[in-house]
């Protein structure tokens, strides 16, 4: 394994909370697009600003900080709005693979003491709420917010992000709706105020192969400092755009690759299923004319045109994207590599293999050791 960077070197963020950086970005860069998804462009302060208002509904509904909120939501703009609005009020995101069977389910909402479910309906073949409905049957006669279940007794609300209603849980809309209420602006400032680095920000389970899935508890500084220095490492700017479609369940999707975009103010190119057409209409062009590479790549030494794209494993053919991509400069691709297994444990695992005796600004890389 190769030497990480030297803590502190030049990092921004060392010392920021999730909510920091988005606070920074979009005062910094605020009109530049932070999410760009199939159906929409989200620029650094609509995502600011959708984060504080969901924020202000949560606390409304009775969230504080400390409290564990379970998302089980495919790769949707939505799914960054709920970490960051519990991030700016200390609230800890249980990342919820979009798989998971009712046993599943049902387990990490009691083992993680959960309070709060937030949710889609659906997601293509995926029916969560009829999922739901095996771990809380008695969910549609509840009162939204008051749920008394004696299996899982933290869990007290539903959120479900749908244009129907469903009964026994609160929607999306009347959440986000509460939080424009004006008293909801000094809740919301008191309750970041209170929020440091140190402090929970999300909990990981792992696969649960070998046993019950086991909860990693990863902090504010566990991965914020990280991701900006993946994204530097990169050479990642504001004119990128990060191409992901990984689940957001995991340390790489839900954190290293969003984090080490938006630490450098790029753009996340955010799919719930890779679709190599779809990629193209997204990436290219890009909004100032530049053309984007398909692939995790690195720009070469004269920094043209290139897009850092981070994607699972592809079921369908690529051969028809490569052929709109042909005559391309051929980049020189980078390495992230990171431990299986262990990738939850923290953000900070993965090694970041640098080029041997290149120059990065002022300083030069370092060879492995003979």
């Amino acid at each position: 394994m190769w030497p990480m960077l030297p803590p502190g070197e030049g990092n921004p963020f060392l010392h920021a909370t999730v909510g920091d950086v988005l606070a920074t970005q979009a005062a910094r860069v605020g009109d530049r697009e932070a999410i760009v998804a199939t159906d929409r462009r989200i620029s650094y302060a609509e995502l600011y600003r959708d984060a504080q208002r969901l924020a202000r509904g949560l606390l409304a509904c009775g969230v504080r900080k400390g409290d564990k909120v379970a998302l089980w939501m495919p790769s949707r703009p939505e799914w960054f709005a709920v970490q960051y609005g519990c991030a700016l009020i200390g609230a800890v995101v249980v990342a919820l693979n979009t798989r998971y069977k009712a046993h599943e389910l049902r387990y990490i909402l009691g083992q993680s003491d959960a309070t709060t479910l937030v949710c889609a309906d659906h997601a293509g073949p995926v029916d969560y709420l009829e999922t739901l409905a095996e771990v809380l049957p008695d969910l549609a006669g509840s009162v939204p917010g008051e749920l008394e279940v004696a299996e899982l007794p933290a869990l007290r609300r539903v959120i479900v992000h749908a244009d129907d209603p469903y009964p026994g849980c609160l929607a999306w809309r009347d959440v986000a709706e509460i939080g424009d209420a004006p008293e909801g602006a000094d809740a919301l400032a008191a309750a970041r105020a209170a929020v440091t680095p140190d402090d929970p920000l999300t909990i990981l389970y792992t696969s649960g192969t070998t046993s019950f899935p086991k909860g990693a508890i990863i902090s504010h500084r566990n991965c914020v400092p990280h991701g900006w220095w993946c994204g530097a490492v990169m050479r990642v700017t504001e004119a990128d755009r990060v191409l992901h479609a990984l689940p957001l369940s995991g340390t790489w999707g839900g954190l290293c690759i969003p984090l080490a975009t938006f630490t450098h103010g790029a753009t996340l190119v955010l799919m719930e299923t890779f679709e190599p057409a779809v990629a193209l209409r997204l990436m290219d062009p890009a909004p100032d004319g530049r053309r984007a590479d398909l692939g995790v790549e690195r720009g070469g030494r004269d920094g043209g045109a290139d897009a850092r794209a981070s994607r699972s494993g592809a079921t369908r053919p690529l051969a028809p994207a490569h052929r709109r991509l042909r005559g391309h400069r051929r980049q020189r691709a980078g390495s992230l590599r990171g431990g299986g297994g262990a990738s939850r444990g923290a953000p900070g695992l993965p090694a970041l293999r640098h080029d041997r005796g290149e120059r990065d600004g002022a300083r030069t890389r370092p060879r492995r050791a003979a």
